[in-house]
């Protein structure tokens, strides 16, 4: 199979000849590479850079304004992953002692000739492709899969615990992962309840996870296939049963591993044993009762019994269903960021459920209360006012909501979040265009201040300065720094039509700390220098 991949360069020099040499001499596209783009000084190469993203960056080290070395500094921590291959007519050590620190590609010494550029762009040509290689190599994917399978697969289930995955993902990544026994789990959770000091172990707690973790395998041997882990300072085991007719030896084989590790460490511990989670995606439930487990666990007297099982102390709560966290968020981003399409079928499923289940009166009420409790939340999280939104209280809906027919429920539950969903994305555009009018008010008042940054903008807005660019960018129409370099040129006109201060003046009042960089900003926007401009207004 032809590969058609090219990697994208950018080539930085202040010397136009060399510059354009470069650009039309070398046989980029034979080489497999492609120009995205050319600058003449550091600070226009790193506007190509935040907008291109190239994968090498082909830079002199001294050019004015800001040099090659500076430039890949910042540079780093836009592309990370780029190349950089310098050169310079100067053989200074320390300018190729900071290459080396910035991990520079190559180093070349002005003059080299095309066919020894040539050479390196085919040895990093053929470098950046064997890196390619392996990050898709499927079998070196595959071992390294395989190397971190218990990792992953330790994580997928305390995502799973968590209750974050949805039922489709939760069965897609079992499969990924090659679960097995994806069915019957239970989830045991063990705590210490003891002062550390008294301990065997107190010095290293972490040797008495290792010995709870010996203790528990030698016991469960191959009768109980787990997953074991630590959650905070909880030690976790997801064990699969194989008959529900053996939870009964399972309770007494966990009261066994406590009163273990008791005699072994002097430590006492507890554990709590949820109910039994017919799939992966209800693990969720056997985890939450395994705490509540753990809470009755610290009320035995310890001296014999160590562990509770849930069913013994409540009732199965099975016949109910409830919202999980994933539920909330997955109901939550879709009002906010949902269109009609998605907010109708998310209550088409979640209403599908009522009709599925054979609820109670109480456990009917329950699951409209939190869908309810969830539409407030949202509201009051964007300062909507409640009794607009709804056309009443909340509260007065979900007292006589038991008493209205399912379909009417429905139709309640449609039309409020659509109404939510509305003024939730006119709230967001009003707030977005509020923080750029902010920021265009900020930058009025503080362009003449040479420190001014995208960085220190944002932070004065509270945002990321990723979020801030893109957000402004989406909103202007420009960039940040365009933006900023306009209002200092404007005023710069301004001046030099209304005062006779010396141009490196003006440069400092707008902003520029370099008289030389503001003259050199100033032609390449109207295509004249400050003082021809100066003169050509004055001739007028």
């Amino acid at each position: 199979m032809i590969d058609h991949f090219k990697y994208q360069v950018l080539l930085v020099d202040d010397e136009e000849e060399i510059r354009e040499g470069m650009a039309y001499k070398v046989p980029w596209e034979e080489l497999g590479y492609q120009i995205v783009g050319t600058a003449e000084n550091g600070m226009d190469a790193l506007e190509i850079v935040e907008k291109e993203m190239p994968d090498i960056i082909i830079t002199d080290i001294q050019m004015p304004y800001m040099d090659g070395l500076h430039l890949i500094e910042k540079a780093m921590k836009i592309v990370p992953n780029a190349k950089f291959i310098v050169f310079s007519g100067y053989d200074r050590f320390e300018y190729a002692q900071r290459a080396v620190t910035l991990q520079v590609t190559q180093y070349l010494l002005k003059p080299f000739s095309l066919v020894q550029f040539k050479e390196s762009l085919t040895n990093l040509k053929r470098k950046m492709d064997e890196e390619r290689e392996n990050n898709r190599n499927l079998d070196i994917l595959n071992q390294r899969f395989e190397e971190n399978l218990p990792i992953l697969s330790a994580n997928f289930i305390v995502s799973c615990l968590n209750g974050s995955l949805s039922r489709e993902i939760t069965e897609q990544q079992a499969h990924n992962l090659s679960i097995k026994f994806i069915n019957n789990r239970i989830v045991v959770l063990f705590q210490t309840s003891t002062n550390q000091y008294e301990s065997y172990f107190s010095e290293n707690q972490s040797l008495f996870v290792m010995a709870l973790k010996n203790t528990m395998e030698k016991t469960f041997e191959e009768n109980y296939p787990n997953i074991s882990f630590l959650i905070g300072d909880q030690f976790a085991v997801v064990i699969h049963i194989e008959h529900t007719e053996s939870i009964g030896q399972l309770v007494l084989a966990v009261n066994e591993i406590c009163r273990s590790v008791k005699r072994l460490s002097n430590q006492d511990i507890v554990a709590g044993i949820g109910g039994l989670a017919g799939t992966l995606h209800d693990l969720k439930d056997s985890y939450r009762e395994a705490q509540n487990a753990l809470a009755y666990s610290y009320l035995l007297d310890q001296t014999e019994l160590f562990a509770t099982y849930i069913r013994d102390v409540e009732k199965d709560s099975s016949g109910g269903i409830t919202l999980s966290e994933n539920d909330e968020r997955q109901f939550i981003n879709i009002l906010k960021y949902g269109t009609t399409e998605k907010i109708n079928y998310l209550l088409d499923k979640q209403f599908q459920l009522l009709r599925e289940y054979k609820l109670s009166a109480s456990q009917y009420e329950l699951y409209l209360m939190e869908h309810i409790t969830l539409l407030l939340r949202i509201t009051n999280m964007y300062h909507l006012n409640g009794e607009v939104v709804f056309g009443e209280h909340l509260m007065d809906f979900s007292i006589k909501s038991k008493n209205i027919s399912l379909e009417k429920n429905e139709e309640w539950f449609r039309i409020k979040c659509h109404q939510i969903n509305k003024k939730i994305r006119t709230e967001t555009k009003n707030s977005g265009k509020s923080v750029i009018e902010k920021a265009k008010s900020y930058m009025k008042e503080q362009f003449h201040n040479q420190e001014l940054s995208v960085e220190k903008i944002a932070s004065e807005l509270y945002l990321s300065p990723a979020y801030f660019s893109s957000l402004f960018k989406k909103e202007q129409g420009q960039s940040v720094v365009s933006y900023l370099t306009e209002q200092r040129l404007n005023e710069a006109v301004q001046l030099l039509k209304t005062t006779d201060e010396k141009t490196y003046i003006i440069a400092e009042r707008v902003g520029y700390a370099e008289a030389n960089y503001f003259s050199y900003v100033f032609k390449k926007k109207f295509g004249i220098s400050p003082n021809n401009y100066r003169r050509q207004i004055q001739s007028h």
